[in-house]
């Protein structure tokens, strides 16, 4: 009975601990339990009890628990009973966010998912889906599709969703045509997992799938698609070129894409012939019986779409070989572990195009490099015997282990097999350090190593009982080469203080007997300080340590197969050689230290952009740059670069964004118009925008305003020069022998097909399209389509070649004598590969020499290209000049044939006799104001006055003596009234005459015979002065002229009026008495007349040289002065002459004089009014 219970007692016991620890277990921790358990046991259980199916058990909880119309509540109502009730086959939460942030990445307008069981998956991304987006779900089970359609529906997203039922081969050959498809946007592959790759296949053999569509595929580890893996590896994003090294290409094939679709349309020049030179170049490689003789350079060709984040992507694929993925936890359902395809090991990268590209990319390549540190122990590094960490080695006691990153050192039955290390001809190989079985040596360096015959020189190193040697580095080691003990037999000390002899210590020739240690003399190799030692340049932390560019000797550090397959340092990062990148940042070798590139950098473009400028004559351009490294460096540098040079303005540095808007270019060309007179264009970005911009400016119809000075970016084709028709020829000829048949390896060749010849290649399952012709597949390149070689097609010839050179010069050092590829280059260590291409020269493929400085860049060489339509039989590129540190331009050609370089300035010259007024904070930027009056232009920024004896030139650059005018004797002016004056003289002599003849006549006397004379004397004065007016001004002329303008009428006025006077006041003064009044003797009148004539000469001459005319210094008012008083003698004369016109008519004078007046006030007036004319004369 007590056993019985017993017995019951443990089957309860046993019962429990199954049910409570040993299934759940199993089913936690044992994949196949849990598969097994949640996929058939479960199931069955439920459909026997329940009478059901799980998915009518799963619409069962969605019809009671969900929210109808609402999708979420749908997803987690399926999640909720899938976690708590029963498993079933949905991708479950944690991958659906990862399905949901994809849908939200990509914003699909045709998603298609195959597999959709009980349509969870649907339903999640179908409530993610952009407004007119639609969801084509393909379900082959009739039964699942019945329940996905009421879940779909009951989610409210049935007017996304077409449910498909029948076989995925069947149906997707006929999405284009019933569903009216064009290409998908996002698949997600769920259904039978065989049916992956084919269906994958077929999609892409229907134009299901176009550059930048996204696959998602669940299951691929578990169960596992092992093979379709492996063809994702190769397709259809890259070109797979099987070799003995891989090289990595990156190649902008397609144009960058619009917002959220990473590629456009394909790009024929920049990307077709650019990577078809690539396999090109690695033909004529292959096919080299003296390069890399017996090695074959494969490689493994991406698309970066000319977009940095897609490049970025893409590039993962290159480093996957690089990451040691840890996979111990995933098992399959059988309990195997998963089938993961090896990745690849690429060596090195050709390219990229763009510069931001190709950062995003170094920062990738460099990311498993190990910089010579001491973050790796190096093994031959001296601070204490052996190295660093220990004695003998890396890190461990006595050796070779454990050093990082080695896959095997201590306890490896080998020691990675390097054939050879720390400097024995035969140690590491046949004899390893510490293993228990190398090579039949059952110890090294453990407590019982035998006989080994030889490790550095003849004796072993060994343990207490080494057989042969008692000691080597105990306190008795005996025998020759007793190292450092305090009593070693025969050598005092060898790492002592006072090691003895001189043939063994540090320092010396010979360092080890007959064996020299790392060189020729190995002075001081092993010492502390020293070059091998701590801190120098071959021991831990220098650059040549383990891992480190170069190994020295035959036994540097750097060996890569020293201890491990990379040496002490692990994994290695990847080298990197850009046939387009140019960007100035690139040079910086503390971060982009595996860069280098065949082209040079935009510091010595912008300078030659910046002499080309001022060889045409320009200082006032405007900058174009796209938004990423490359344009902005460009732009910074040319800015940085006029800014050193002078005489150059930016008038807009403009930025194109990265994602540009519709009518951005638009809005661009416009802002460029402000500026108008800056007519040149310097422009630093991608292809891409260059067309836009082209474009925009063709729309606002300013193709010929503006002169767009573009960088390498532009991408000109290269027309055959001279010393270049073979190069050029070769890739010509292999490029257009390009055809379907014969070039099935580049997989974007149909597609360059289509659009190089505008047809349309017919494909299974695919709708013929008749807007365009069928392709025959006997179109010809350059036959029927306009070919011309891309310009940077001879650098990514060079970089290929760079490549190779540094492998066969790698090859030769460290496999010499070796056919095909040697341990020590499998695999191929990045360090070193990169010092083997900084240190190539070779002639390239245009014929010059192709080098790396230290920084990894080319020198800098440019021709120089213009697009030349006008009166050119073929128009095209021509090249026009050259840029080797200086400038060489021909004559270049513009619109209508005219050879007149167009004008790009702020502000024209300025006219002779003109001034610069500087706009200020431009200082390419004036105004020109004229020199006026008597200015002249002294310098460009001045006008000065000419001197008082000088006048402005015409154009008013200087100044010139003043022309004197004056009246010529010959003038019609003075002939006339020199006849008239001496006609006057003639007849005033005569009178004169007649009177001294008839003095003492009655009639004489009568007449006021002193006064007549007086009165004949001024007259014949006013005759005189005619001659001196018309004589040419000087000292003496001006005092005598000065003295007779006015004398002769003051002497004939006064005598008048002193007539006048005496005549009124006898006559006045007969009327009241007989005495006759005072002063009416000759004497007396004689001394009137004198007194008035005494007022006109108070004043003296002056004279002076007037401002172009030369004349006596009379100002206007002396001569108001001069004639005001004549005129007052002449009003006095006629009051006089008026109030005696009642005397009898011989004494009645009073109408002569009076006519006399009116004649003189005209003449003064006349007078006048012509002087002021002539004064004016310049």
């Amino acid at each position: 009975m007590l056993g019985v219970l017993c017995g019951c007692v443990g089957g309860g016991v046993v019962l429990y601990a199954l049910y409570r620890w040993i299934i759940p277990s199993l089913v936690q921790y044992h994949a196949g339990a849990s598969l097994l358990w949640h996929c058939h046991l479960v199931p069955w259980l439920l459909d026997t009890l329940t009478a059901s199916t799980r998915p009518e058990r799963i619409l069962a909880a969605v019809q009671k628990k969900a929210t109808r119309g609402d999708a979420r509540s749908v997803v987690n109502t399926i999640d909720q009973y899938c976690r708590y009730q029963e498993w079933a086959m949905n991708v479950g939460d944690e991958k659906g966010m990862i399905l949901d942030s994809m849908v939200c990445e990509v914003k699909p307008s045709v998603v298609l998912e195959l597999g959709t069981y009980c349509g969870y998956s649907a339903v999640r991304m179908a409530s993610l889906l952009p407004p007119g987006a639609r969801l084509l779900t393909l379900e082959f089970n009739p039964a699942y599709a019945a329940i996905a359609r009421q879940v779909i529906a009951w989610a409210g997203v049935e007017d996304k969703v077409v449910l498909i039922e029948g076989p995925s081969e069947e149906w997707i050959p006929k999405l284009k045509e019933e569903f009216g498809v064009e290409s998908l946007d996002l698949v997600f592959l769920d259904h039978w997992k065989d049916r992956y790759l084919p269906d994958t296949r077929l999609m892409e053999e229907c134009g299901l799938l176009r550059p930048g569509s996204v696959l998602v595929a669940d299951n691929v580890i578990c169960p596992g698609t092992p093979q379709y893996l492996e063809y994702q590896g190769t397709q259809p994003h890259s070109i797979k070129i099987e070799g003995d090294i891989t090289l990595g290409g990156l190649f902008p094939v397609h144009s960058r894409g619009p917002a959220g679709v990473p590629c456009g349309e394909i790009k024929r020049e920049k990307g077709i012939h650019r990577m078809e030179a690539m396999l090109y170049a690695l033909d004529q490689i292959n096919s080299d019986p003296d390069l890399l003789p017996n090695i074959t350079l494969g490689a493994r060709i991406l698309d970066t779409c000319a977009r940095d984040t897609y490049a970025l992507e893409q590039s993962l694929t290159f480093v996957q070989a690089l990451i040691q993925k840890d996979n111990s936890d995933v098992r399959c359902s059988n309990g195997e572990p998963p089938i993961i395809p090896k990745p690849e090991r690429v060596v090195g990268v050709i390219g990229a195009s763009g510069s931001s590209v190709s950062i995003m990319v170094a920062n990738v390549l460099r990311l498993f490099s190990r910089p010579p540190s001491l973050a790796t122990l190096r093994v031959l590094s001296w601070c204490g015997p052996f190295g660093c960490g220990g004695p003998f080695g890396c890190g461990g006691p006595f050796g070779c282990g454990p050093s990082v990153g080695a896959p095997s050192a201590v306890g490896a039955p080998s020691a990675v097999g390097a054939p050879l290390a720390v400097g024995a001809p035969s140690a590491v190989g046949p004899l390893c350090c510490g293993g228990t079985s190398a090579v039949g040596v059952p110890q090294l360096w453990g407590p019982s190593a035998v006989g080994v015959p030889r490790l550095w020189g003849p004796l072993c190193y060994g343990g207490p009982s080494a057989v042969g040697v008692p000691q080597l580095w105990g306190p008795s080691a005996v025998g020759s080469l007793g190292c450092g003990g305090p009593s070693a037999v025969g050598v005092p000390q060898l790492w002592g203080p006072s090691a003895v002899g001189g043939s063994l210590g540090c320092g010396v020739p010979q360092l080890w007997g007959p064996l020299r240690l790392w060189g020729p003399s190995a002075v001081g190799s092993l010492c502390c300080g020293g070059p091998f030692g701590c801190g120098g340049p071959f021991g831990c932390g220098g650059p040549f340590g383990c891992g480190g560019p170069s190994a020295v000797g035959s036994l540097g550090c750097g060996v890569p197969q020293l201890w491990g397959s990379l040496g002490c340092g692990g994994p290695s990062a990847i080298p990197q050689i850009s046939y387009a990148s140019t960007a100035p940042e690139l040079s910086d070798n503390s971060r982009y230290e595996f860069f280098s590139r065949v082209v040079p950098p935009d510091s010595y473009q912008a300078q030659a952009m910046v002499d080309i400028v001022k060889a045409m004559g320009w200082n006032y351009v405007s900058t174009l740059a796209s938004e990423g490294n490359y344009g902005e460096s460009g732009v910074d540098a040319f800015v940085q670069i006029s800014r050193e040079a002078g005489g150059l303005c930016i008038a807009q540095s403009i930025k194109i964004p990265r994602e540009p808007k519709v009518g951005e270019f638009d809005k661009l060309i416009k802002r460029l118009m402000e500026t108008s007179n800056a007519r040149g264009v310097i422009i630093f970005a991608n292809e891409d925008d260059i067309k836009q911009v082209l474009e925009a400016a063709k729309k606002a119809n300013l193709t010929g305003h503006f002169v767009f000075v573009g960088s390498d970016s532009w991408g000109a084709k290269n027309s055959p020069v001279q010393d270049l028709e073979d190069v050029a020829e070769g890739f010509d000829q292999y490029f257009t022998s390009r055809s379907l048949e014969n070039n099935r390896r580049n997989i974007w060749f149909a597609e360059f097909w289509e659009d190089d010849f505008k047809c349309k290649l017919t494909r299974p399952g695919v709708k013929y399209d008749s807007a365009r012709r069928k392709c025959t597949g006997e179109e010809r390149i350059s036959r029927e389509s306009q070919y011309e070689q891309e310009g940077k097609v001879q650098f990514v010839i060079d970089a290929v070649y760079a490549m190779a050179h540094a492998i066969h010069s790698m090859h030769v050092d460290l496999c010499p004598g070796h056919m095909g590829l040697c341990d020590r280059m499998d695999p191929v260590e990045g360090r070193m590969l990169l010092h083997y291409i900084r240190a190539v020269s070779f002639n390239g493929s245009a014929g010059t020499g192709v080098m790396f400085n230290e920084n990894g860049d080319a020198p800098g060489r440019y021709d120089i290209f213009q697009f030349q339509i006008s009166n050119v039989t073929n128009p095209g590129y021509r090249v026009i000049g050259q840029w080797t540190n200086q400038l060489r331009l021909n004559e270049m050609q513009w619109n209508g044939g005219d050879l007149r370089i167009p004008d790009s300035v702020c502000s024209f010259p300025c006219e002779p006799g003109e001034r610069k007024k500087m706009v200020k904070g431009v200082p390419c930027c004036w105004h020109c104001e004229l020199c006026d009056g008597y200015q002249y232009q002294l310098d460009e920024f001045t006008c000065d006055t000419c001197s008082f004896d000088m006048r402005p030139l015409e154009n008013r650059t200087g100044c010139r003596p003043t022309p004197i005018i004056k009246l010529e004797w010959s003038s019609p002016w003075a002939i006339i009234p020199v006849f008239l004056a001496m006609l006057g003289l003639l007849a005033t002599s005569g009178t004169i005459v007649t009177f001294v003849r008839f003095n003492d006549t009655p009639i004489v006397r009568a007449s006021g015979r002193e006064l007549s004379y007086v009165l004949l004397t001024g007259i014949f004065l006013i005759y005189l002065i005619t001659f001196l007016m018309i004589a040419e001004p000087s000292v003496g002329v001006c005092a005598i002229r000065r003295l007779l303008l006015g004398l002769g009428m003051c002497i004939s006025y006064s005598a008048m009026l002193t007539k006048t006077n005496r005549i009124y006041r006898i006559f006045e003064q007969g009327k009241k008495s007989v005495t006759p009044p005072r002063f009416i003797s000759p004497g007396s009148q004689l001394a009137i007349t004198f007194i008035l004539i005494a007022v006109q000469e108070q004043k003296p001459p002056n004279p002076e040289l007037a401002r172009g005319l030369l004349k006596c210094d009379m100002s206007d008012l002396s001569l108001i002065l001069c004639l005001s008083y004549s005129i007052v003698l002449m009003i006095t004369c006629t009051v006089y002459a008026i109030k005696s016109r009642g005397v009898p008519e011989t004494f009645n004078e009073a109408k002569p004089i009076g006519f006399t007046i009116i004649l003189r006030i005209s003449q003064a007036e006349t007078t006048n009014h012509s002087d002021e004319e002539v004064s004016r004369i310049p």
